[in-house]
């Protein structure tokens, strides 16, 4: 861990181009606030803490892999070296898509030229595609899943007890092969959904189709992501933002809330994890997308870029991309950090691993993953299963022991 050292007193000299450090102002020295800010936007990464700096190593760069309406969903898919992507829409006139990005030839292609508003996406331990369908023009939300080799589709989920779903926005899967999803009800407030039947939920949808409520008392649920080792959910709330006369409401969250994972299944301990503000002071956070490296450390989408946060919540850095909307490790050694903001896909190359990326660590065979294989597949052995990724032969004895 890095000595404290106050803001001001930290040698800029050295430091690789692009990146500068942020320093903590005091208002009352400095008179007008907005005039005597300091001026940041020349730089690509901002300092916090000097951990930041071994995450960046001595080059650091910020590339524009290709400009395109990049939004949210972002998914590295390893067959085919590309990351994939949902497109915004207008939610009128204007259908959004599924796309994909060949990383190699830098091409973006269609996937699905029409959805029911898909919004977050994530692959299963057999590769296929999970969408978050948000529902729209009478059709239902529902988590759809995709086998991307045949186009293959099926409904994994659409309902809880009967009560039709608000919207689901992002989606993770953990090892044992469970699917967690938040469903805040963005499409009654943007107007392309029905009235909500139900309050803003996370749900855990267990091996055999179950759907629960894992946690409520949210404003707005968003971004999801598991610790490395699964003992923690990180979960982003962009309650502050709304879709009513007034955009934006100081009172609601802006926050990262983070759980214990209990049983595999429950989740206790609720607590802030961090709260978001823009670095120059101009406005409130929106965390919306999220993930973690292997390390522990998390990775936060807002308004001014990338929050960098240390796994005992210490603020190291950000990563300056304006409107960053959604995020996710990918490349042959998951150490590239690419980044949608609406008009392109970014990406920086990082001293890190993407966690959570069991399909694409064994597809690459990815160092990092070996001891995580063993000891999050060894429990799946002991109770019958298969320690090969995927689902385990023996899954519904797996579900039986509280899985």
């Amino acid at each position: 861990m890095a000595t404290s050292v106050p803001s001001e007193a930290r040698d800029d000299s050295g430091l690789p181009s692009g990146v500068a450090r942020w320093r903590q102002r005091k208002l009352r020295d400095s008179g007008s606030s907005k005039d005597q800010q300091t001026d940041y936007s020349g730089f690509s990464f901002l300092i916090r803490d000097d951990d930041f700096l071994r995450l960046l190593g001595p080059n650091p760069k910020i590339e524009t892999v290709v400009q395109t309406d990049a939004h949210e969903g972002l998914v590295y898919y390893p067959d085919e070296n590309a990351i994939l992507f949902t497109t915004q829409g207008d939610f009128k006139s204007i259908p959004n898509k599924v796309k994909k990005v060949c990383l190699k030839t830098k091409t973006v292609e269609s996937i699905f030229e029409n959805t029911d508003f898909a919004n977050g996406m994530s692959l299963d331990l057999n590769g296929d595609l999970l969408i978050c369908q948000q529902g729209c023009a009478g059709n239902p939300a529902y988590i759809q899943k995709v086998n991307l080799k045949t186009k293959e589709s099926s409904n994994v989920a659409d309902n809880w007890f009967g009560i039709q779903l608000n919207g689901p926005n992002d989606i993770i899967v953990k090892s044992d092969g469970s699917i967690w999803f938040s469903d805040p009800d963005y499409p009654t407030e943007q107007g392309f959904g029905g009235k909500t039947q139900v309050k803003n939920h996370l749900y855990r949808i267990a091996y055999d189709g179950i759907v629960d409520v894992v946690a409520d008392k949210f404003q707005k649920p968003n971004g999801l992501a598991f610790s490395p080792d699964e003992s923690k959910l990180y979960v982003t709330d962009t309650g502050y933002y709304n879709c009513g006369p007034e955009k934006e409401d100081k009172n609601r969250p802006h926050s990262v809330t983070v759980f214990d994972v209990i049983n595999r299944r429950q989740l206790r301990n609720r607590r802030l994890f961090a709260s978001i503000c823009a670095f120059d002071g101009s406005q409130l956070g929106m965390p919306d997308g999220i993930k973690v490296d292997t390390e522990g450390r998390v990775y936060v989408c807002s308004t001014d870029g990338v929050h960098v946060i240390s796994e005992n919540g210490v603020v190291l850095g950000l990563i300056q991309i304006p409107e960053a909307v959604n995020l996710a490790f990918g490349g042959p050694f998951l150490d590239t950090l690419y980044i949608a903001n609406d008009k392109a896909l970014h990406s920086v190359k990082l001293n890190a691993t993407g966690a959570g990326l069991s399909y694409a660590a064994q597809f690459h065979d990815v160092e990092d993953y070996k001891n995580s294989f063993t000891q999050a597949f060894g429990a799946a052995n002991a109770l019958g299963g298969d320690t090969s990724i995927g689902r385990p032969s023996g899954g519904d004895e797996r579900w039986e022991n509280g899985s």
